[in-house]
């Protein structure tokens, strides 16, 4: 079980104007039985809200979550399918009562223009028009101009 958050919530509070884009894909059918995502319809509207720690996780504070949880949406899916949705939205992964593994895949996309705010550089680029032109480290990426 993953309690109610917000990815955004998991970053610095310098982070809060970040966007990404969150792709979620299963690669076994996800339904309530085994654990599917749920997601609070319009909650990436709000901003990021508090969240405070729980035993393993982030989790966002009662005072946010109680008032909108009957809104909640459980989204079954198979595999092939993907979820694509903000780190500003309220979800949470239910409690996998099937005994057997939930596999996924899950990738997130932001500006490339943006800085990542973490302490490591790990881009590697390839370009399809100059592939041999590879981008290893923070201050290569530096040096790149966008247009």
């Amino acid at each position: 079980e993953v309690l109610w958050h917000q990815d955004a919530g998991y970053t610095s509070k310098e982070a809060d104007v970040l966007r990404m884009m969150n792709v979620w894909a299963p690669l076994v059918p996800v339904n309530v039985e085994n654990g599917c995502m749920e997601f609070i319809p319009g909650s990436h509207k709000w901003g990021v809200v508090p969240h405070e720690k729980d035993e393993y996780y982030l989790r966002i504070h009662d005072d946010y979550i109680k008032p909108v949880e009957a809104d909640a949406v459980s989204i079954e899916i198979l595999p092939g399918d993907v979820v694509i949705f903000s780190n500003l939205l309220f979800h949470r992964g239910l409690p996998n009562r099937a005994g057997h593994v939930r596999w996924s895949l899950d990738f997130r996309y932001q500006d490339a223009t943006q800085p990542t705010l973490r302490t490591t550089h790990g881009h590697l680029l390839r370009s399809q028009r100059t592939p041999k032109a590879i981008v290893k480290d923070a201050q290569a990426w530096a040096q790149l101009e966008f247009s």
